[in-house]
């Protein structure tokens, strides 16, 4: 299959690597390569809310100084 070439999905290969890292992990978020490409902050503390039927982050503080 062209769309798993190592024979799993990028979302299980993910979760190979990282699964027990005790973070959270979400995937088909709007960012990096796709038509819509949402900024993420580098050390801005953020909430995350993966558990709802729609994910969320919220950003703590000012992304600008």
């Amino acid at each position: 299959n062209d769309a798993e070439p190592f024979g799993k999905s990028t979302d299980e290969i993910v979760l190979d690597v990282c699964g027990d890292l005790d973070i959270p992990i979400i995937s088909n978020f709007p960012c990096g390569h796709g038509t819509f490409q949402a900024t993420l902050p580098i050390s801005v503390p953020i909430q995350l809310d993966a558990n709802s039927g729609s994910p969320s982050l919220t950003f703590l503080e000012s992304s600008v100084k």
